[in-house]
């Protein structure tokens, strides 16, 4: 009875009209179903051992294998938008999600399940679209909401103790030896605990839970200062700091600043940068502007920040646009519909 179910339903999947893949562990293909062959114009003896990145066009490719898989294993699906290449050299728009499908927290192997964007036209396909990438999102932001809790409250207290306990051996300390000694061991302990507080941050900021997008942004600023103190930065915004918009708003919009900002630091050799938020009726925008070196946007998109940038963006319905060009700075603007999300 198992083997005729499992029969009908490989059936079922071999003449689906969407692309199905199931790979192993190392990412190698060992199954296709017959739409993913014929749209990638391969037979089914091409199949066998083939890496599923293998048939993504170059500017993903790389991408691709640095994240997919990691975060399939670490929260159980990937979703987001790529480009098939075909055995004649077509590039195929795609959205592409990856399961990992696990027994006792071991990876047994994954699945595909590949939309091409010309079909999904309806408003039903595009919400199911958002409603994968927004999940995978979410679940990301929760694990770094709870590693950055843990290095906070334990590897954070366990550090500060220590600092606690050496600090008062050096208070009764008699001899000048040990004394040097042990400022040393607190100094080293001093940075540590920085540097878990740093992570933490880059993590989950506590601010934005607390205090709300705004105050984040300006923690977030204050940071960028004291790496380099050369790059003036400054936020402009008609609405109170202390307003409120719904968590998947805030979490994402306070992402795409963060990697703004981190793009502008390692790129840009900027001088200045403004950081604009705006409520427009129903709608939030931010813009981000820079006087740095700029880029040419019509060359294919090198790295992950904007591609996560504009994945998030799609996930809150909204749009995100890159105006750039060689020594012209760059602004990158975002528009998120609000709806009934601002509380």
């Amino acid at each position: 009875m198992c083997k005729d179910y499992e029969l009908r339903l490989l059936s079922i999947v071999e003449t689906s009209s969407d692309l199905v893949g199931i790979a192993e562990m190392s990412g190698r293909y060992i199954y296709m179903n017959r739409s993913f062959r014929d749209i990638l114009e391969i037979s089914d003896d091409s199949v066998q051992g083939s890496h599923m990145f293998e048939w993504h066009s170059p500017n993903h490719r790389a991408s691709l294998m640095k994240t997919v898989l990691a975060t399939a294993r670490e929260v159980g699906l990937w979703s987001g938008e790529s480009s098939l290449h075909t055995k004649s050299g077509k590039d195929i728009p795609v959205i592409l999600t990856v399961y990992a499908h696990t027994n006792h927290d071991v990876v047994e192997y994954y699945s595909t399940l590949i939309r091409l964007l010309s079909t999904m036209n309806s408003e039903e396909d595009a919400s199911v679209s958002r409603m994968l990438l927004r999940r995978t999102i979410q679940v990301q932001e929760s694990e770094r909401q709870r590693l950055a809790k843990e290095l906070h409250d334990g590897v954070g207290q366990s550090l500060y103790s220590i600092l606690l306990g050496l600090q008062y051996l050096q208070g009764h300390s008699t001899l000048d030896s040990e004394r040097i000694l042990l400022q040393q061991w607190i100094d080293e302990l001093h940075k540590g605990i920085s540097i878990v507080k740093l992570f933490a941050h880059q993590l989950r900021p506590h601010s934005l839970d607390q205090l709300g997008l705004i105050p984040a942004i300006e923690q977030l600023i204050a940071r960028i200062r004291a790496l380099d103190d050369k790059l003036q930065v400054r936020i402009l915004t008609n609405f109170e700091p202390s307003q409120r918009f719904h968590d998947s708003i805030e979490t994402n919009v306070f992402r795409i600043v963060q990697e703004a900002l981190h793009n502008i630091l390692k790129h840009a050799k900027a001088k200045k940068v403004e950081i604009a938020l705006a409520l427009d009726e129903e709608t939030l925008v931010l813009s981000v502007q820079d006087n740095g070196s700029g880029f040419p946007t019509d060359e294919p998109k090198e790295g992950l920040g904007l591609r996560h940038m504009e994945e998030r963006a799609y996930a809150l319905d909204g749009s995100l646009n890159i105006f750039s060009a060689k020594h012209m700075g760059t602004t990158i603007k975002l528009k998120i519909p609000l709806k009934e999300e601002t509380h």
